[in-house]
């Protein structure tokens, strides 16, 4: 059996996948296309269009500082098994 999306579907496929790849919940996610629209936040809060999605300033900065805090985080955690691997290679 083969399902047939419309244009539309895939569109909002698409922007789906950009906001996880950006890191955003689902929940998030379907907050912001349900405001695609809209050009400003609710508090008039001027946006820009990321991958096609509706972004304010203060939904990327925040977005922002949450990725630079798990790629610090993942930073250590490649560190720390790098030396492991290496301490195993010398045994």
């Amino acid at each position: 059996m083969t399902r047939i999306y419309s244009g539309r579907d895939r569109a909002r496929l698409a922007l789906i996948l950009k906001g996880k790849q950006l890191g955003f919940t689902l929940v998030e996610i379907r907050a912001m296309l349900s405001n695609e629209e809209r050009k400003h936040g609710a508090d008039g809060e001027a946006s820009a269009s990321v991958g096609g999605l509706q972004l304010t300033r203060n939904q990327i900065s925040e977005q922002l500082e949450l990725l630079r805090s798990q790629h610090s985080e993942i930073e250590s955690a490649i560190a720390e098994l790098e030396a492991t691997l290496s301490k195993l290679g010398r045994s």
